[in-house]
């Protein structure tokens, strides 16, 4: 009976845990060295972010997590433009292009993916968090989904592509939540398709068994993969 029973915001500020926080930050790879003059060191360099998430909103965002609340703001959506909204956001992702939420929206009644630089003026708000609002309520949060990831067939020396990514028998072995699979496979460029049809010069990587991304919402955004369901809980 106390499983049905919606949950009071907690005012005590909880540790976000490692799962919490999906962060694959992959442009900071590496620190970058200030070369000095006549000094043999040189700046290691990565490609810069052209976008970043400011950072009132994220702190918005980031004391909703750890308070357990709920925000209001204004959403400027892709698909239906500005509009007002209340989330319960319980997790930040960190794609390596973008900064987004994993949110229940309570105006479409589903959970989704909220770009952060897309929110304007968000408020903590007094309101219960139903239990259906919550992270173990969102399938695709709560599934986990096997990536294996081979040299793509086409490569010329997949021996080199192996060794690139420290792969062990020719298989590089990701756990990652079908939240953000979608997301993974496309910053690392993995050819999903069932043939492995993408041009190997782009696609270094092939998804050995794209099967595994059936039911994952979000793998419309794997490079080559066609699922039989075209809809994104991308806003």
């Amino acid at each position: 009976q106390t499983a049905n029973k919606p949950r009071r915001r907690n005012n005590n500020s909880l540790n976000l845990s490692t799962a919490q926080l999906q962060g694959f930050k992959l442009q900071q790879v590496g620190s970058v060295l200030n070369g000095k003059p006549g000094s043999s060191l040189r700046g290691n360099q990565h490609p810069l972010r052209l976008n970043q998430p400011p950072l009132a909103t994220l702190a918005v965002i980031t004391r909703a997590i750890h308070q357990q609340r709920a925000v209001r703001m204004v959403y400027h959506s892709l698909v239906t433009g500005p509009s007002k909204r209340e989330i319960v956001p319980f997790a930040l992702v960190d794609s390596g292009l973008r900064w987004h939420a994993r949110v229940f929206d309570r105006k479409s009644q589903d959970f989704r993916d909220m770009v952060i630089t897309r929110m304007d003026k968000p408020v903590l708000i007094e309101s219960d968090i139903e239990v259906h609002e919550q992270a173990d309520a969102d399938m695709q949060w709560t599934r986990w989904v096997t990536l294996d990831l081979v040299p793509h067939p086409s490569q010329a020396r997949p021996e080199i592509v192996a060794r690139d990514f420290g792969m062990k028998n020719g298989c590089l072995t990701l756990n990652v939540r079908a939240a953000i699979a979608g997301y993974v496979l496309q910053q690392w460029s993995v050819d999903c398709s069932s043939d492995h049809s993408l041009e190997p010069t782009r696609y270094r990587l092939w998804l050995r068994d794209p099967l595994v991304l059936y039911g994952v919402t979000n793998a419309v955004l794997a490079p080559g993969y066609h699922a039989q369901m075209k809809n994104s809980s991308n806003d």
